[in-house]
């Protein structure tokens, strides 16, 4: 995993790094995988870029918790902090798996109520569902 990503240079960085250390130990060429976390709007902005700048991208993760926190304290997307992130934010992540130029898929982030909330995950889950 590699928390932060926010760019395609941050991911051939990391590539080259492990490359040289492939060839370093005697591993098969891109053994190691990369699961880059989404966490910020530059990152999500970029995840189509980030997902295809190497082949060892298994899938892009969003990392939530901290996202909304920048989104939320920042009011980075918007004039004013939203709060409904299954619809403004979730489904288009979630629609990436369409919409990017190679198979990757994208890992969204677990239900953060899930024991003291379970109508709201049926209900999030129902919202989301294609």
């Amino acid at each position: 995993m590699l928390p932060k990503s926010e760019k395609k240079e941050e991911i051939t960085k990391v590539d080259h790094f492990l490359k040289k250390e492939e060839e370093k130990k005697k591993l098969k060429p891109n053994s190691i995988s990369v699961m880059p976390l989404l966490e910020s709007p530059r990152g999500v902005s970029n995840a189509s870029e980030i997902a295809t700048a190497s082949k060892r991208i298994a899938a892009l993760a969003l990392e939530l918790g901290t996202f909304y926190e920048n989104w939320v304290k920042g009011s980075l997307l918007h004039d004013s902090p939203r709060t409904n992130i299954s619809h403004d934010f979730i489904r288009p992540f979630k629609d990436l798996n369409c919409s990017t130029s190679c198979w990757c898929p994208a890992i969204d982030t677990p239900f953060f109520g899930l024991l003291i909330d379970t109508d709201g995950l049926v209900r999030e889950s129902s919202e989301l569902s294609y």
